[in-house]
């Protein structure tokens, strides 16, 4: 569908722009960015391509675990690199140390709202992410684990090579831990529905969604005064005939 293509192009932009935006705050870069800054110092060449040569090695990796890409994949990969070299070209550092923390922040954001949006499209995850849950699949260990250490190396190396490690780096790893789960769908001549989602960190209680045994989370009383509000269109509907 149109929308669905759309959310992710937007998602993707926003996740990028997210991203370039770190850098240009020179707080500290994401795990993958460190890596990526790295490579360039390395090669002579722009943040945005050496983002987009990392995706094509780690989708390499993609192979061997049986991992498929999708169309999401492979947007990820190309828009993504083009709006990091587009905001390092439209934007210059913050001159203020207070204007580049907050420039950090606003970035991580971003980078959120980003990931929130184009995961909703379920066109295929990026090739980080692929690589991550594949991993996790194949040597049965925890999601957590096989995240830290996949970012833990990215950062290792790409400081080695130059790259920018600070706040931002650290506030974008805090920010994004929780950030994983699962999705169960149904595919059915060529529809896809989404059935059930989990997540080790999600908020959702079945004993509070069914008002049961909540541990006194909600008053059922509280709901008196919704009801009331409500049957008052039908009294004037009474009234009225």
């Amino acid at each position: 569908k149109f929308t669905t293509f759309l959310l992710l192009c937007v998602g993707l932009s926003l996740f990028g722009l997210g991203e370039g935006l770190l850098l240009v705050s020179t707080t500290g870069n994401s795990p993958w960015s460190v890596l990526a800054e790295g490579l360039s110092n390395i090669l002579n060449i722009s943040i945005g391509l050496s983002t987009f040569i990392i995706s094509i090695i780690v989708l390499g990796f993609w192979f061997p675990l049986k991992q498929k890409p999708g169309i999401g994949t492979i947007l990820n990969i190309l828009i993504i690199a083009a709006i990091i070299d587009l905001t390092l070209f439209l934007f210059d550092p913050p001159l203020a140390t207070s204007s580049k923390y907050i420039l950090a922040v606003f970035s991580v954001l971003l980078v959120g709202l980003g990931s929130g949006i184009y995961l909703i499209a379920n066109l295929g995850p990026g090739p980080r992410d692929g690589l991550m849950t594949g991993l996790t699949k194949k040597t049965q260990l925890p999601i957590a684990l096989i995240r830290a250490t996949l970012e833990i190396s990215a950062v290792i190396s790409g400081w080695y090579l130059g790259g920018t490690v600070g706040l931002g780096t650290i506030l974008i790893d805090h920010t994004q831990k929780n950030v994983t789960g699962e999705v169960n769908l149904v595919c059915y001549k060529g529809s896809v529905q989404v059935v059930g989602r989990s997540s080790p960190h999600s908020l959702f209680d079945e004993n509070i969604a069914t008002f049961e045994d909540d541990g006194g989370s909600y008053n059922q009383y509280d709901a008196e005064g919704f009801i009331k509000l409500n049957a008052l269109r039908l009294k004037i509907l009474g009234r009225n005939k």
